[in-house]
């Protein structure tokens, strides 16, 4: 499940004019103060877009911000964490990541009905791609993506008004 945002040029370059102002160190902690207002209302608002009951899959959904170095920009991780295992009531344990997945992107079941021809172990392969119903399918992360994206640059005006403040 990859998706990414970028900001436009237009508001890009009217960014890089206002920063320009300011040191250095300065402007990191304004792009960084900026970048982190945006990650926390993305966020809440994927959660809200989580349909099914699932506190820990809320949880789940987690941001990271890093600052390459010598200037060459920042990078921003809005989605489920992957690298978090979940034991069930029943005792099994399975990746946060796939449980998303699978809600997100959907699955698809076996068709009813339809047969394989295979009578041993090989019984499901005859059956792949056949058109089973989808399962889930909803894009809990893909809606908010669309939304997402024109609201970064006014996270880091606000920053920067914020900035001028102090």
């Amino acid at each position: 499940m990859k998706v990414s945002w970028q900001i436009d040029k237009k508001s890009l370059t009217e960014l890089n004019k206002y920063l320009r102002l300011f040191e250095t160190k300065m402007q990191k902690k304004i792009v960084r103060k900026g970048i982190r207002d945006w990650a926390k209302e993305t966020t809440g608002r994927i959660k809200g877009n989580v349909s099914w009951d699932d506190p820990q899959m809320r949880r789940s959904i987690v941001t990271k911000v890093k600052t390459f170095r010598k200037n060459r920009g920042f990078w921003v991780g809005v989605g489920v964490e992957g690298s978090k295992k979940i034991t069930n009531d029943a005792g099994d344990t399975y990746w946060i990541a796939t449980r998303a997945r699978w809600y997100h992107d959907g699955w698809t079941a076996y068709p009813k009905g339809k047969k394989s021809g295979r009578k041993t172990r090989g019984w499901r392969a005859g059956l792949r791609g056949q058109g089973g119903t989808k399962v889930y399918n909803t894009q809990f992360v893909e809606k908010e993506r669309q939304a997402a994206t024109s609201r970064l640059p006014q996270h880091i005006f606000n920053a920067i008004a914020e900035a001028v403040k102090e």
